[in-house]
């Protein structure tokens, strides 16, 4: 049984296995979504690193249980991809607090314009 197709000399996933590792990476991307959006991250300082190191755990666990096929579709590696964060301040220092004041009044302001009528 072919896994996958040769287009334009990169190899493919026939759409079985396409759909099925879309399907696997979708319900991956759904129970980690708050934590892949920075403003839900509570862990502080270096803790960021840590947790990023449980979430691709579990993703190598989820394909390899959900997705992999013995001898055939194997993962060779998991590559991190864009910004991530690997330090987050705890926030307790004077400066930081004015800062994120500073961008919350900033937001507030841009929110209150937008939804202005014009006469």
């Amino acid at each position: 049984m072919n896994f996958f197709t040769v287009r334009d000399g990169k190899r493919h996933f026939i759409e079985k296995y396409n759909d099925q590792l879309n399907m696997v990476m979708s319900d991956f991307l759904n129970k980690y979504q708050k934590e892949f959006e920075s403003s839900f991250i509570e862990e502080k300082r270096f803790e960021v690193l840590d947790r990023t190191k449980v979430i691709v755990k579990d993703l190598k666990e989820t394909l390899t249980r959900e997705f992999l096929v013995y001898n055939k579709i194997a993962l060779f590696n998991i590559d991190l991809v864009g910004s991530w964060q690997a330090y987050k301040s705890a926030g307790d220092s004077d400066i930081e607090k004015a800062f994120y004041n500073d961008i919350s009044k900033h937001v507030k302001r841009v929110q209150n314009n937008e939804h202005r009528v014009d006469d």
